[in-house]
């Protein structure tokens, strides 16, 4: 027997790929800090993700970076990030960033809680 696949096959199978790759990659992240006081943010372990099999926020620039418990943290950054948003919501008291030369960017904006919240980086 004599399998004959048609050409056009082929490109049909490539358009799906291609198109099935981009909608993964346009996902958006909720990340929520879990790491304590202190950590390192590109640590996958210190993050929840919305919806879950993400990594730590700032792999996309979609995604996006929540603190809602309360206390007081500390931040390290060991690669540069990306992302949309900066949450950190009342509770969470003081939040430092150390970006230790790296680039952070956040592109639509940092929205700090009311309970007298403070973000250095």
């Amino acid at each position: 027997m004599n399998l004959r696949i048609p050409p056009c096959s082929f490109l049909i199978i490539g358009l799906l790929m291609l198109f099935g790759i981009k909608s993964v990659s346009a996902a958006t992240y909720t990340y929520t800090w879990k790491g304590g006081s202190s950590g390192t943010w590109n640590t996958n372990a210190n993050w929840t993700s919305s919806p879950s099999g993400g990594t730590y926020p700032g792999t996309a620039a979609s995604d996006i970076a929540v603190f809602s418990a309360g206390g007081t943290f500390t931040v390290s950054l060991t690669a540069a990030i990306t992302l949309a948003n900066i949450n950190e919501s009342s509770g969470t008291t003081l939040l430092t960033i150390n970006t230790a030369g790296k680039a952070i960017t956040v592109n639509s904006g940092v929205s700090l809680g009311t309970n007298s919240s403070s973000l250095i980086f």
